[in-house]
């Protein structure tokens, strides 16, 4: 893997784990303001989000791995 496919890749990890950390400042609101359905809806997005940056991270490391 070149320097710069693995900057793109990390950057969409960054990228994704934003989107996670946006999920999270949504459902505290949410939680304040007693929206529990949306609050839970919100939490299933960042799982997503959550599982995503996982698994690019896991492909970069077994990407890392093969030209070893």
């Amino acid at each position: 893997m070149t320097k710069k496919e693995e900057t793109i890749l990390n950057n969409l990890v960054k990228t994704l784990q934003n989107y996670e950390n946006e999920c999270y400042r949504q459902m505290t609101y949410m939680s304040e303001h007693k929206f529990e359905m949306e609050c839970e809806a919100i939490r299933y997005k960042q799982q997503a989000y959550n599982r995503s940056w996982l698994e690019v991270a896991s492909a970069i490391d077994k990407i890392k791995k093969l030209e070893e």
